[in-house]
């Protein structure tokens, strides 16, 4: 896991993430190599990253970006993070209702946005249920850009869909994937809006063909390089005068 800040002092801080490298660690032994690039911009940082150790050789890949004014999206992402971790111990316990799939989730994380009340901001999610004994990965996506997959000789293909995101209507449908298969040569990216939006000093933005290209150019090296380059790659496009927060996750099951 890598990790690039600065770090004020209400933002996601080093010991935070200490536990998350430590669980990587383990989950790339279990087989399912997990890489992290993030950064917090202004300092009242919506974004949150998180991978939760699961029975069976599976893992809970979260990516959270909150939006709303002052801290409430700092406050809200953290809120929102806690309750995906509270129902991942429960769901996926022995006889828990993990079996059901990621749906129910996002249904009552939508409703909790909703919950909070106006002015409590409103939230990009994005679960990624991988499974490294069937090397199968599912995903459920409410606002954050849809994980792309790099293949052999480079194809790239998209997972899931940008459904909507979460707090913003009552009722809204989101479609989650069925298991894609995902063999060794294979990496799978997830990015927030911080990279694919990223905007250059023409006003174009970075892009989901850019993310494609590196993905497809670069898979071949790995999890880390991918993230790595395309973190670094974006950051470049926007240029240092670009304060957004933004978080690369790729993933491969080996």
């Amino acid at each position: 896991m890598t990790a690039t800040f600065p770090l004020p002092a209400h933002a996601l801080r080093i010991a935070d993430l200490r536990p998350l490298a430590s669980g990587l660690r383990r989950l790339s032994a279990a087989g399912i190599e997990v890489a992290v690039r993030t950064r917090t911009g202004d300092g009242l940082a919506g974004e949150r990253v998180d991978v939760i150790e699961l029975p069976d050789r599976r893992a809970l890949v979260v990516l959270i970006d909150a939006h709303g004014p002052g801290e409430a999206a700092h406050v809200l992402a953290a809120r929102l993070l806690g309750h995906v971790r509270s129902w991942a111990k429960r769901a996926f316990e022995p006889g828990g209702a993990g079996a059901a799939g990621l749906d129910p989730m996002v249904r009552g994380l939508d409703a909790t946005v909703r919950g909070f009340g106006p002015g409590a901001g409103v939230a990009s999610l994005l679960l990624l249920l991988v499974d490294a004994a069937r090397h199968t990965v599912r995903a459920a996506c409410a606002g954050i850009p849809g994980p792309i997959v790099g293949g052999r000789a480079g194809f790239v293909s998209p997972l899931a869909e940008r459904g909507p995101a979460l707090g913003l209507a009552p009722d809204v449908r989101r479609q989650e994937t069925f298991p894609v298969r995902l063999s060794p040569e294979h990496v799978l990216v997830a990015a927030t809006d911080g990279i694919v939006d990223a905007v250059g000093d023409d006003g174009v933005t970075f892009g989901l063909d850019r993310t494609a290209a590196v993905l497809a150019e670069h898979r071949g090296e790995g999890p880390r390089a991918v993230a790595r380059i395309l973190f670094r790659a974006a950051s470049d496009w926007a240029g240092p005068a670009d304060v957004e927060d933004r978080t690369v996750v790729a993933v491969r099951v080996k």
